[in-house]
């Protein structure tokens, strides 16, 4: 498995070209994985997020 990249909330919006809320709700909704807890310390792995104009990425299946 290769290795994370871990950015911040603002920059995975950047990225994707949606808003930081729309990142948030992904994760809330566990589109993407959330790494790390608290005020400035939680980042998101960029491979899990949709290339600009891509769709959103589908909900992980749950046990």
């Amino acid at each position: 498995m290769s290795a994370l990249i871990l950015v911040r909330p603002d920059e995975a919006a950047a990225y994707c070209r949606r808003p930081v809320a729309t990142v948030y709700r992904w994760a809330h909704e566990g589109r993407i994985t959330q790494h790390g807890t608290g005020r400035g310390e939680v980042r998101y792995d960029l491979r899990e997020l949709p290339a600009p104009g891509a769709p959103a990425p589908p909900r992980k299946a749950t046990a």
